[in-house]
């Protein structure tokens, strides 16, 4: 690399190099930022990979230019000094720590050959420049603030903007008051820690209804396991189950309609992971009618999204067209549900608790159960009393569809 470490590292400034290249590579959309640019090195090594290949974005780097402001309280000490000065907590004043100037920072573009066109630096506490920002679409957020307050102005302001997919580096997670500030957003588990330094990758959309696959993704912490999807749809609408299995896990997806199912199975025909059964789960075995809805989801775009086997449910449901078709029905026991399920999902409008209750939640192995409730406290209560016996008592997510229990 042309560009020197300075406050960096060699291995730091190639991992910047190395992630605006995946960037590149994997085409996502959005401009480079950096919070806390210093001598420069580090957007020096984002543009040295944006010359080599060729490529062109927009870099943003903010700073005061004049160096490090002084702690606040909730830090643990005041970087490249130590103890934090009591009697200037928090003041937005220059330490002297990392004091460059922009004139420097452009000066070691030009020393290492780097263009400049493309580049903007704006100057200024970051209280009082992040919030105003202007950057559009962010494909890499790096930051190196050092300190809590001018970590969490920067979350606030500038992770929002953090396209799908799009990377935050954050230079100082070794630093407390720097880490309470990122877990405020992200939870600890899912950061990595590489070379002294915090990596995320900004999550795609979750196809779930109200997020709840990014809470359960969440809690397993990036771990690979299996899943039991027990109204799987067509696999991706709403769905709890789709963002797990492309992350790598394995499951059992069952689903009674005819249309969704065909979907299902085209979604899945070459993934050996996935075991999918055409029946409806109940109460007793045999032949059933089961109510296939039309399109509910605003576009039409969806199909048997709110089928059911009870005419009862019909009624929740005005707006929509059903269509009787008869189908096979099973009890969890004569389907042959068997083996370890990390992550149960239950969505089968209205029987739900009636197979709940079927499972046996300890010999599956469940870890944590994602069941519709519909705002029907009655049955929340019988829901949270069946987990209860099963060791599934903290409630990791509720809201008026869906509530989440986990260990």
């Amino acid at each position: 690399m042309k560009v020197t470490p300075h406050y960096s590292t060699q291995e730091t400034l190639q991992f910047t190099y190395d992630s605006v290249f995946g960037i590149l590579q994997s085409n996502i959309p959005g401009c480079l930022v950096e919070c806390g640019v210093a001598s420069g090195s580090q957007i020096g090594a984002m543009q040295e990979c944006l010359q080599t290949n060729g490529a062109k974005r927009e870099i943003y780097g903010f700073d005061s230019f004049c160096g490090i402001p002084y702690a606040g309280d909730r830090d643990t000490e005041q970087p490249g000094i130590g103890p934090i000065d009591r009697s200037k907590l928090g003041l937005l004043e220059t330490t002297g720590v990392s004091a460059h100037s922009k004139e420097c920072v452009l000066s070691n573009f030009e020393k290492w050959g780097l263009k400049t066109n493309h580049l903007t630096l704006i100057e200024g506490w970051f209280e009082n420049t992040v919030p105003m920002a202007k950057t559009g679409p962010i494909a890499m957020l790096r930051l190196d603030g050092d300190l809590y307050s001018s970590t969490k102005v920067c979350m606030k302001h500038l992770y929002p903007l953090l396209v799908p997919n799009g990377i935050l580096i954050i230079d100082d997670y070794i630093l407390q008051g720097c880490r309470d500030a990122i877990h405020e957003y992200i939870p600890e588990r899912e950061i990595i820690n590489i070379y002294g330094i915090g990596y995320y990758i900004k999550p795609a959309k979750f196809h779930s209804q109200n997020n709840e696959a990014e809470k359960v993704m969440s809690y397993f912490g990036g771990a690979i396991g299996s899943v039991l999807d027990i109204g799987a749809n067509d696999g991706k609408t709403f769905s709890n189950s789709y963002d797990l299995i492309k992350l790598g896990w394995s499951g059992t997806l069952i689903e009674p309609s005819s249309s969704a199912f065909k979907l299902l199975s085209i979604l899945y025909k070459n993934n050996l992971n996935v075991k999918l059964l055409n029946i409806a789960i109940s109460n007793q075995t045999g032949y059933a009618v089961l109510y296939e809805s039309g399109p509910h989801v605003s576009g039409g775009n969806d199909v048997a999204l709110v089928s059911t086997l009870l005419p009862s449910e019909i009624d929740r449901w005005r707006n929509v067209e059903f269509t009787p078709e008869n189908i096979r029905a099973m009890t969890v026991l004569d389907a042959g549900i068997s083996g370890t399920y990390d992550f149960i999902s239950i969505d089968c409008e209205g029987l739900d608790l009636i197979i709940l209750e079927q499972l046996d939640l300890r010999l599956l192995g469940c870890k944590c159960v994602c069941i519709e409730y519909n705002s029907d406290f009655a049955l929340l209560k019988c829901i949270k009393g069946y987990c209860l016996k099963h060791g599934l008592n903290k409630v990791l997510l509720q809201n008026a569809e869906n509530i989440i229990l986990t260990l």
